[in-house]
């Protein structure tokens, strides 16, 4: 077998692992959401002043509504790219901190603002977290030290490496590519500007900037402060 063709093989059978996985995690997703409609589809039925934490992962908040695509205790398994189990008018709060970037634009992230909407009361908040493109971009013509104070990354070798992902850089586009794209997890990158005007779109009456630990909403929010340095926060006012 020549060079080539001994190359192909791994490279063809590394790509049909990764879609395999994206379309086992697919399948896996909406067999166990339907389940969940079915037996758990009803369970805030009339119930009002709610506090929704969507995609929490394994970081339940306490006193809230956690809601994910993860099985573990108190957690509300539902797929919230596909709807919202709440009634009209019925959430105070929904924070969705790293979680919005995963959504595929405009297929899912579209149906899921109008859900948010149509579940706050009139003034709730909408939180959205992602991962400040702006940011980013920003910084790259100055190289990879200028990023340091935005992602932990250190020295190594001739390059740097994230804490975060264990990668290892040695070009400010590499940082950029993995960052905005994670594999196939990320599916758009937003600035403010950006994300602003799709709260618009969707209908929210106002939408603002902000800050770690700031919101419109009456209490401090759960940010998570490891992520304070490369996130941008955006409200959304029902």
């Amino acid at each position: 077998m020549n060079q080539r063709l001994s190359g192909y093989f791994p490279r063809t059978l590394n790509r049909y692992r990764s879609l395999a996985a994206q379309a086992y995690f697919e399948l896996t997703t909406s067999i166990k959401h339907a389940v969940s409609v079915a037996l758990r589809g009803k369970t805030f039925r009339g119930k009002t002043g709610l506090k929704v934490n969507v995609g929490c992962g394994d970081s339940p908040l306490a006193d809230w509504t956690n809601v994910d695509v993860y099985s573990a205790p108190n957690i509300f398994y539902w797929d919230c790219r596909r709807s919202l189990p709440f009634d009209d008018q019925s959430v105070d709060i929904i924070f969705a901190e790293h979680v919005y970037e995963h959504f595929d634009h405009p297929l899912e992230t579209g149906p899921f603002l109008a859900e948010c909407r149509r579940c706050l009361r009139p003034a709730g908040v909408l939180r959205i977290i992602v991962p400040d493109a702006g940011r980013y971009l920003s910084l790259f013509s100055q190289g990879l030290d200028a990023f340091v104070p935005v992602r932990p990354l250190s020295v190594s070798g001739d390059g740097f490496r994230d804490h975060c992902l264990g990668t290892k850089y040695e070009t400010p586009m590499e940082l950029i590519n993995v960052v905005f794209r994670q594999g196939h997890e990320h599916k758009f990158a937003y600035d403010a500007e950006t994300l602003r005007l799709y709260l618009h779109r969707a209908g929210f009456r106002e939408s603002l900037q902000q800050q770690f630990g700031i919101s419109r909403w009456a209490e401090v929010p759960p940010d998570k402060p490891e992520r304070a340095s490369e996130s941008l926060y955006v409200e959304g006012i029902n």
